[in-house]
C-alpha cells in the first residue's frame, strides 16, 4: 500500500496586478515510486495546472483584490495521496495618484489624477513667467511606478 505523500514546492510572483493572469510554477514529485506511482492532478489556486516537463506543472492563475492572499498547490497520485503548499502573493488593486501643482503663470489644472496602466497627465499654460510647480507620483502598493515628464515650450 502506497501512502506516501506527494512532494511540492510552489513559485509565483511576489507581487501581481489586480485581476491581470500570472504564471504560477509547482515543482511535484511523488512520495513513493513503487507501483508506478505518477502525479495526476496539481491545481494552483484552484486552476488546473499542466505538466510542462518532468516534474513542472503550471497554471495560469488570476487573483483579485488589493492585499495579501495566500496561493496554494495542491498535487494528487495515482493512489489518491495528497499534500498542499502555499506561498503569499501581494495584490496590487491600487492605481497610483499623480497630484499636480502649479504656481504662477496662466492656464489650469484639476489634480488629483488616478493613473491607469499607461495613462499620462498633460499641463498646460499659456504664460511661464515665474512658473514652478510640483508633480507628485503616489502609489501606496508595492508595484514599480515610473514618471517621465518633458517640456515643450512651444506648439505649432
Amino acid at each position: 500500500v502506497n501512502t506516501a505523500a506527494p512532494i511540492l514546492k510552489l513559485t509565483a510572483p511576489a507581487t501581481v496586478g489586480n485581476n491581470q493572469s500570472f504564471l504560477a510554477t509547482a515543482t511535484v514529485n511523488v512520495g513513493d515510486y513503487h507501483g508506478g506511482n505518477k502525479i495526476v492532478s496539481v491545481k494552483i489556486g484552484g486552476f488546473t495546472a499542466t505538466n510542462v516537463s518532468g516534474d513542472k506543472w503550471q497554471a495560469s492563475v488570476t487573483l483579485t483584490g488589493n492585499g495579501l492572499e495566500t496561493l496554494t498547490a495542491i498535487a494528487t497520485d495515482l493512489y489518491g495521496n495528497s499534500a498542499s503548499v502555499s506561498t503569499p502573493v501581494y495584490v496590487d488593486g491600487q492605481a497610483p495618484t499623480i497630484t499636480v501643482t502649479l504656481t504662477g503663470g496662466t492656464g489650469s489644472t484639476s489634480s488629483p489624477y488616478t493613473l491607469t496602466n499607461g495613462s499620462s497627465v498633460t499641463v498646460y499654460t499659456s504664460n511661464t513667467a515665474g512658473l514652478s510647480g510640483t508633480i507628485t507620483v503616489v502609489d501606496n502598493s508595492k508595484m514599480p511606478v515610473t514618471a517621465e515628464a518633458t517640456e515643450i515650450t512651444s506648439y505649432l
